[in-house]
């Protein structure tokens, strides 16, 4: 499956989470009770503390050694410390009872397609709150999508937007240079380079010397 079929397929699963979550929320009896209300307090408590300056989350930190070191269990981990309502919404919504006979339907599995669903919810709440949104960008970038793919998943919140990913990849360069220039050796950089070896005769030459 090629990097674009694989992030299709985040993004439908994700979307799954969404219109999970909105199926949860459609009943309008439950919403008003007190004690779903205050579940949503809570909910909104936690994404706020994701969110604020003072205790930074994995998502808001962007660096280059930041995004080299992404991981998706990482941010599920603190999301478990820091907003644990938040994740066991995000969980319920992903756990379908016919999974569980499934091997390649394990929760692991769906890890990074719920923890974009999330960071997409997040990222509603705070433009800044990108990290997720950089790396999904970034790969779609690889994997040769156009600028106008971008304006779509960026206004989904799925992807950061086309500038973004450009300015990030200049960054990514940058560091690459300066770890290369940290060599104390000569390297020749190539690109599409063929190398044949051969054996040579070492007796034969197109010269003789008497």
């Amino acid at each position: 499956m090629g990097k674009l079929q694989w992030f299709a397929y985040y993004c439908n699963s994700g979307l799954y989470v969404f219109f999970k979550l909105i199926i949860c929320l459609s009943d309008t009896k439950t919403l008003h009770t007190p004690l779903f209300q205050e579940h949503l307090s809570k909910v909104q408590v936690e994404i706020s503390s994701l969110c604020s300056k003072k205790t930074p989350s994995l998502l808001s930190k962007k660096e280059v050694s930041d995004l080299l070191s992404f991981d998706f269990v990482a941010v599920w981990q603190e999301w478990c410390l820091r907003a644990p309502t938040f994740t066991q919404m995000l969980q319920t919504c992903v756990s379908n009872p016919s999974f569980r006979k499934n091997k390649c339907k394990t929760f692991d599995t769906l890890l990074p397609a719920v923890v974009c669903a999330g960071s997409s919810l997040i990222n509603q709440y705070n433009n800044n709150i990108n990290a997720c949104q950089i790396i999904n960008g970034l790969a779609l970038k690889n994997a040769g999508a156009k600028k106008k793919v971008f304006s779509y998943t960026n206004k989904l919140h799925l992807t950061c937007s086309y500038d973004t990913v450009l300015t990030t990849q200049d960054k990514l360069a940058a560091t690459a240079e300066e770890e290369v220039a940290k060599f104390d050796r000569f390297l020749i950089v190539g690109d599409n380079v063929d190398m044949r070896t051969h054996v040579r005769h070492m007796t034969s030459c197109k010269y003789w010397v008497s």
